[in-house]
């Protein structure tokens, strides 16, 4: 199965976990495993880039994490 999703979005979490519990029944585990890095010297790091690193690899660990506990707690 496949579902894509932005894991830096919110609702595309909710899409994911909605879908993932339509095709089977429930949740059982969250491997949070999307990331981003972009080897650059410290001059080369632009404001955009650093939000889609930090939003990505920090702020979709957290609401992935999050919503994933809905499904745990709630069956």
């Amino acid at each position: 199965m496949v579902v894509k999703a932005d894991v830096a979005k919110a609702e595309d979490i909710d899409h994911l976990f909605r879908e993932t519990k339509k095709a089977f029944g429930r949740v059982d585990i969250l491997i949070n495993n999307a990331g981003v890095y972009e080897f650059a010297p410290l001059e080369g790091v632009a404001e955009e880039k650093f939000h889609r690193m930090f939003d990505l690899n920090v702020l979709g660990l957290l609401l992935a994490s999050k919503k994933v506990a809905d499904y745990f707690w709630s069956g």
